[in-house]
């Protein structure tokens, strides 16, 4: 039985969540909650015959939403004076977690997808699950770059996206962000902001039910602001992504087979 302890080195991998949590110290950020019902979309998604993940749809349908609320494409940069910019289109960034063949490492890596509006859900899932079982030097190749730089290096590269360059922190970090642990029967509220917004969300209940939980840019949007977004959002999922998941369906003999 070991009677000390032990120093080990801090992994390279896991840099990038450093780097994370001392950009997201310079964002005021508040978070929203609202339940909505997905039953519909739960059912539809059950029937398609490609598997679409939750965070497929929440993706494009925040995408979808952006759209509509410009406020979701803006981002507060303070140099050299405050201002806001906003892209022209959304730019998505999805938490990953990755475990290195050879170290053994746990890694947090982001699959950045441009204009999940445009994205078919079918598009959107095989992104994600590119994103899951490609080489991380393929899928993050940004930030696995970013990652091998020495602390100094790094934190200016962090500086010039988060304070300096709009149009680079929208392509590069992305308008908005997902992380969800819904997978894993689990809900994190309240992750690092590092975007405009970032949208995590809970497992169904048994009434069909999930809670949204929309972290906001204090700077960019106020609660009345994000409020209207999830209304948009909402409106979205039983509408347009519902007709998706619809359009997606099995044939109704492969659907009796299944059952």
């Amino acid at each position: 039985m070991a009677t000390q302890g032990r120093r080990l080195a801090f992994p390279r991998e896991r840099r990038m969540v450093l780097d994370i949590l001392s950009a997201a110290k310079s964002v005021p950020a508040f978070p929203v909650d609202r339940w909505i019902d997905l039953s519909a979309i739960s059912q539809a998604r059950s029937n398609t015959a490609q598997r679409i993940s939750w965070t497929a749809i929440y993706l494009r349908g925040w995408g979808l939403a952006s759209q509509q609320v410009a406020q979701l494409r803006q981002s507060y940069i303070s140099f050299p004076w405050g201002y806001l910019y906003e892209h022209p289109h959304s730019v998505a960034s999805v938490s990953v977690h990755r475990r290195e063949p050879a170290s053994q490492a746990d890694s947090l890596i982001f699959c950045r997808l441009l204009c999940p509006e445009w994205k078919s859900l079918p598009e959107i899932q095989e992104i994600l699950s590119r994103a899951q079982r490609d080489p991380i030097d393929q899928v993050f190749k940004d930030g696995a770059q970013v990652n091998r730089l020495p602390w100094v290096l790094r934190k200016i590269v962090w500086i010039v996206l988060m304070q300096v360059w709009g149009k680079k922190k929208s392509k590069t970090i992305g308008t908005f962000t997902v992380s969800s642990l819904a997978g894993q029967n689990a809900m994190n509220r309240q992750h690092p902001l590092i975007a405009t917004t970032s949208l995590s969300f809970s497992p169904l209940n048994e009434q069909g039910k999930s809670m949204i939980t929309l972290q906001c840019d204090h700077r960019v949007l106020d609660g009345f602001r994000a409020t209207e977004a999830l209304d948009c959002l909402e409106k979205i999922f039983s509408e347009t992504i519902l007709q998706e998941l619809q359009s997606l369906a099995r044939p109704a003999t492969e659907c009796r087979l299944a059952s």
